[in-house]
């Protein structure tokens, strides 16, 4: 055997400790032994087209941002329903960390950033025609950071890798602060609701495409639906008189579509 040359392999037997190999140069055949806490990689080899998949115990660090899409009663504006949440399409941000833990499998931990307009345009049309006076609104975003955790599903295909996972995590929902001004000159008039926010266990269903570019750095493609019922608790609505009236917000679901690109690397 020369150094150097490539050489085919065949595991004959695993025991506790050892993985025991046949080696063949086409001349002579020599038996290995090698300790398994010393076997980093096992690879696959298929002859019909010279495909290795990578199976290493690695861990991989990526980011991603995109559109995150309202939906359900997150995204209603009928204003005679207090589930309503009269949310609006909005920003996505992803950071995925995982670690490979078998050739189908990853461990996965995911943090997660979305943040929707809140849309007031049913409100105000509702306070114009209680009133005297016409009315505009400030904006407001509904922001949402959360922190999922589960297992993934792995396949793998030359140098495109799908992924596919269900992960369960905590979450918390930020309702915005809101004001009511009226666009009269003569009567500076307002109506404003104040922030409030609330937490829920959610769970997001994730399907990602991940492909190489370079040996250690890839594109990836997510699509995910996340859903929660956030606790909101009380929220104050106050007036330019000096009224105030606290009320109990109740619950929020929380239902979202996303779609983002990223980079990511191997660690």
């Amino acid at each position: 055997m020369n150094t150097g040359k490539q050489i085919l392999g065949k595991i004959t037997s695993i025991d506790s400790t050892k993985v025991y190999i046949d080696i063949n140069d086409g001349q002579e055949v020599v038996q290995a032994i090698v300790n398994k806490d010393e076997v980093k990689t096992i690879g696959y080899f298929n002859p019909a087209n010279n495909n290795i998949p990578d199976h290493k115990d690695t861990y991989s660090l990526s980011a991603s941002i995109g559109l995150c899409i309202a939906t359900g009663i997150f995204a209603s504006e009928d204003v005679a329903s207090a589930k309503s949440g009269f949310a609006g399409n909005g920003l996505n941000v992803n950071v995925i960390l995982a670690s490979r833990a078998a050739r189908y499998f990853e461990f996965t931990v995911k943090g997660v950033f979305n943040a929707n307009e809140f849309n007031t345009e049913k409100f105000i049309e509702l306070i114009n025609q209680l009133g005297s006076y016409k009315y505009t609104s400030s904006s407001g975003k509904y922001k949402f950071y959360s922190l999922f955790f589960g297992p993934t599903f792995v396949a793998a295909k030359n140098k495109v890798t799908f992924k596919g996972s269900f992960m369960l995590g905590y979450g918390n929902l930020k309702e915005p602060e809101i004001k009511f001004t009226s666009t009269s000159t003569t009567a500076k008039k307002w109506i404003k609701l104040d922030e409030t926010s609330g937490g829920s266990i959610c769970y997001d269903i994730i399907a990602a495409i991940y492909i190489a570019t370079f040996e250690n750095l890839y594109l990836n493609v997510n699509a995910d639906y996340i859903f929660g019922n956030f606790m909101l608790g009380t929220s104050t609505i106050s007036t330019c008189t000096g009224t105030s009236e606290t009320y109990d917000r109740g619950t929020q679901n929380y239902s979202v579509f996303n779609i983002s690109v990223g980079i990511g690397l191997k660690l």
